[in-house]
């Protein structure tokens, strides 16, 4: 295999990812058909969840390998390789794969006069490349939503609804409720689900009782817990259900696997003698916990900030939630096609501190700036986008 070759097929991916396709279910129903139901022969999880799944998903997928089980996880969206995507006992999938089986499906859409969707391709390799390998569990985390995604075509042993916030509202409704409805298209007739305590319940109990469907609820603590830990309670949560299913899982496995998450979720590094914190926080909802998980961990620490944020988010309330608990704000200018441009930002800023707020360059340059300009009771924390993270550690480590 060469690397143009690789290259060439994740252009021909990235190039629809703008794409919508109307009738998800229906699409990839058909693709999977003609390669034979690849999503079927192995158990999965099936989780969504506007903050947390990633995490909840790292961490049961992890405990089901340390359980003996070859495990796959769909992981969305990728950091450092699209191959990240596709995991099998923690190790991604080989591009080779990618090269190999991308022009199967993309073939089977075009035979059957499908729109060509980033998604609907995605999904379809995940499935395949686990069907491919003979796992015996797959960890499947959604793109978005839930009704309407590609990955619910799948029929978990138990499902997931970490947190509900808004986000995607553009495509899912303006309201916790709107967002909630679309979110819980994976609970299933049947099948236990495990919702989080930042969920609508009553919402959700009425939806689990109309599919039969055993809702177990993680109920919020009466003392205050961070993200990390209310994420941890949500993954043991979905390990009981499994084993109320007869899966074995041994405690030894739950105590290895829980210690696992993937990258940039309070990720700390220490450059110069400087506390850096890496988050992939990227909806008010987010924000408002980390900001209230940092000021619990680093006590009486300013916070300084570097954001680079998605076109495809309103950043009028995030920009609120920053500007609320940031001592100072560095936008990243960066010509990536799908972060917002820092001067549109920062006109966003309007009515808020913005003298708090400034246009600091490529991240190269604002991680030094950053750097430098800190003093003893500040923290540096990078976030906003998933797509900044590699290039600002990178920055960090260079410095």
């Amino acid at each position: 295999m060469s690397v143009q070759s690789y290259e060439k097929w994740l252009d021909f991916l990235y190039s629809l990812k703008r794409t919508r396709c109307r009738n998800p279910m229906e699409n990839i129903t058909k693709v999977c058909k003609k390669l034979q139901n690849p999503h079927l022969p192995f158990k999965t999880i099936h989780i969504t969840g506007t903050n947390g799944k990633g995490t909840v998903a790292t961490q049961c997928a992890s405990i089901l390998h340390h359980s003996g089980y070859k495990t796959g996880l769909m992981m969305s969206p990728h950091l450092f390789d699209f191959c990240e995507r596709f995991q099998i006992n923690a190790e991604k999938a080989p591009k080779e794969y990618i090269v190999e089986n991308t022009p199967i499906i993309k073939a089977i859409i075009e035979d059957e006069k499908l729109m060509m969707n980033y998604s609907l391709i995605v999904a379809c390799l995940g499935f395949k490349y686990f069907h491919d390998n003979n796992v015996d569990f797959a960890v499947i985390e959604v793109g978005s939503g839930g009704t309407s995604d590609f990955t619910n075509i799948v029929n978990p042993e138990v499902s997931v609804i970490t947190s509900v916030g808004l986000d995607h509202c553009e495509y899912f409704g303006n309201t916790i409720e709107d967002i909630a409805i679309e979110k819980s298209g994976v609970i299933k007739p049947g099948k236990p689900c495990v919702i989080g305590p930042n969920t609508p319940i009553d919402l959700l109990r009425k939806i689990a009782e109309e599919k039969a469907s055993e809702l177990i609820v993680v109920d919020k603590r009466d003392s205050y817990e961070t993200a990390i830990e209310e994420n941890s309670r949500i993954t043991k949560t979905v390990i009981e259900a499994l084993k109320n299913k007869g899966v074995s899982i041994p405690d030894q496995a739950i105590e290895n696997g829980i210690k696992s998450r993937p990258p940039f979720r309070m990720e700390e590094k220490v450059i110069l003698g400087r506390k850096v914190v890496f988050d992939v926080a990227h909806n008010p909802m987010a924000f408002e916990r980390l900001f209230n998980d940092l000021q619990r961990i680093c006590r009486n620490k300013n916070i300084r900030v570097i954001l680079a944020y998605g076109i495809s988010r309103d950043p009028t309330k995030i920009l609120d939630v920053i500007c609320k608990y940031a001592y100072k704000i560095h936008l990243v200018s960066n010509d990536d096609p799908l972060l917002f441009d820092s001067e549109i930002l920062k006109n966003n800023a309007l009515g808020l501190n913005r003298d708090k707020i400034s246009i600091s360059g490529h991240i190269d340059a604002v991680m030094g700036e950053a750097i430098r300009d800190m003093t003893d009771d500040e923290i540096l924390l990078v976030c906003g986008s998933f797509y900044i993270m590699d290039s600002a550690r990178k920055a960090l480590l260079s410095i």
